[in-house]
């Protein structure tokens, strides 16, 4: 813990040097309410800022399947921290303390040139999926769908992004690599980079398109590779190819490997990995919609024996608040909060979502094995959320997944029913 500790001291003495700056006669502005606590200078140019999201999770799946475990859980534990330095520097700082370790999700620095250039360096999420980009506590469900398993998740790089004339943005990054729906080690375990793109338009308001993209090379290792030791194989191996997840969060694909990633019967990334996916949202008084369509194609190798695959997901997201609010990509807020003893109820929302997620046919049996992986997932769910303040939502979500492959013998995986509840604590 002691590193993080020196990274959140080093962030509060930053937060506090602006004000010591701040002339006398000048009164330094106390800010708090549900969308954070803060310090600013007078002008507004020097800001330090607190927010946080706590997710308890309940987790239960129909049926004794020894690989859905009912279980509750902190989903995620994130206090923020953001430094706004004058109107060109910003910075921000978001550890994670969900899970049996601490980690930092997002810490980076950004230059705030003009609204149509700001450079950002450290560690962040890639500029690609619609969902994976959208806040956590944000989304219409709990866990984000299938298209994310494709997607570039959070990496070290530099990234340039900005808005566009007539509405939109634009980012272009520059970064380490991660494997797909997973975020980036520490640092670059195979010496080659990623090229991450976006643009996004939006011609009118709460309607937007676009598409993303990346392009980059990959190299796993296993101790068969000169000079490759079993602690650095491993390492190649996490951060190259991926696990893909059910709804459930459960894995239902990975390649194969040997009794470790670092034994030389492993399949490992070896060539071009490319991604591309084409998204769009529309919210319209209390409608949303969103759907996300995803690809990605990376070259792998067994043992020599080279092969190019490409996987594909896809979902659709439709919502409806009950109560009448403005449906959003930011999220609900009611207008009547609720409170004992008051009329206010808060805000409903129900949404419906169906997704899938198909796998090259070339991956079997060579380089996934067809009784534990599976070949194809289609899921579909419903959700229902109280938003009973804007800092409070509770939900529940039931989405039941169907796979072809991935039982001995050429069966079927028994159907995934999963029935998620949660308390979300936001400020």
């Amino acid at each position: 813990m002691s590193r993080y500790a020196a990274v959140l001291l080093m962030f509060a003495v930053t937060a506090l040097a602006p004000a010591t700056a701040v002339r006398a006669d000048e009164t330094v502005v106390v800010t708090a309410g549900d969308q954070g606590f803060g310090l600013k200078s007078a002008d507004g140019s020097f800001e330090f800022r607190v927010k946080g999201l706590l997710q308890a999770d309940a987790r239960f799946f129909a049926g004794d399947e020894q690989a859905f475990k009912d279980t509750f859980l902190l989903r995620r534990v994130e206090p923020s921290f953001e430094v706004t330095l004058g109107k060109l520097a910003f910075l921000k700082l978001l550890p994670q303390f969900a899970g049996d370790t601490t980690t930092i999700s997002d810490v980076y620095g950004e230059l705030r040139f003009d609204p149509a250039a700001t450079l950002r360096i450290g560690k962040f999420k890639a500029p690609f999926g619609l969902e994976n980009l959208q806040a956590a506590g944000a989304l219409a469900f709990m866990e984000r769908g299938l298209p994310t398993e494709l997607g570039a998740g959070r990496d070290f790089g530099v990234q340039l992004h900005g808005g566009l004339p007539g509405g939109g943005s634009y980012a272009v990054a520059w970064l380490n690599g991660s494997p797909d729906g997973r975020d980036a080690v520490a640092s670059d375990t195979d010496d080659r980079k990623e090229l991450a793109a976006r643009l996004f338009f939006e011609p009118i308001r709460n309607f937007g398109f676009g598409i993303a993209g990346t392009t980059g090379r990959k190299a796993g290792a296993t101790t068969s590779t000169a000079g490759v030791t079993a602690s650095t194989a491993t390492a190649a191996f996490n951060n190259t190819l991926p696990r893909y997840r059910s709804p459930g969060q459960n894995t239902i694909f990975s390649y194969r490997s040997a009794s470790t990633p670092a034994d030389a019967d492993t399949v490992v990334a070896a060539g071009d990995h490319t991604r591309w996916s084409p998204q769009l949202y529309f919210y319209r008084g209390p409608f949303g919609l969103l759907g996300e369509y995803a690809v990605s194609r990376q070259q792998v190798s067994l043992a020599g024996a080279p092969a190019e695959l490409e996987h594909s997901a896809y979902q659709a997201v439709v919502s409806w608040v009950l109560t009448g609010e403005s449906a959003g990509y930011r999220g609900v807020r009611p207008a009547v909060p609720y409170a004992s003893g008051s009329a206010g109820w808060g805000a409903f929302e129900i949404a419906l979502r169906h997704g899938a997620i198909e796998i090259d046919d070339a991956a079997f049996p060579v380089y996934a094995n067809p009784d534990t992986a599976v070949s194809t997932a289609r899921a579909s769910g419903a959700g229902l959320s109280w938003y009973a303040t804007a800092n409070v939502r509770l939900a529940l979500n039931y989405e039941r997944t169907a796979f072809e492959g991935g039982a001995p013998g050429g069966g079927d995986r028994d159907d995934e029913s999963a029935v998620f509840s949660r308390v979300q604590l936001s400020f």
